[in-house]
């Protein structure tokens, strides 16, 4: 037996146990990346506060405005109107 498969029974099997176990950690870890950034967002603009200046269709210079007044991206403010469905955004 080669040195290197030394103390494994099947070579084959403990590479796809490996890969498994690598992939299962990649789904945990994008998941725990998702929970973090939407943690994030609501902590540093909450939903409950962005309906009281959210009402109807929003534009992007809403979305600038309420980004700069919060002290966050205006990304964050459109993912928490788009994820939390307060309004619509418009192009005016």
């Amino acid at each position: 037996m080669p040195a290197a498969n030394k103390g494994t029974k099947c070579p084959q099997r403990s590479g796809f146990s490996n890969y498994s176990m690598r992939r299962k950690r990649r789904r945990r870890h994008t998941w725990d990346q998702r929970a973090s950034r939407a943690f994030a967002a609501e902590f540093l603009a909450p939903a409950d506060a962005l309906t009281r200046h959210v009402t109807g269709p929003v534009s992007f210079s809403d979305i600038d405005e309420l980004g700069d007044e919060y002290g966050v991206s205006s990304l964050v403010i459109e993912h928490q109107i788009e994820n939390h469905r307060l309004g619509s955004l418009t192009d005016a």
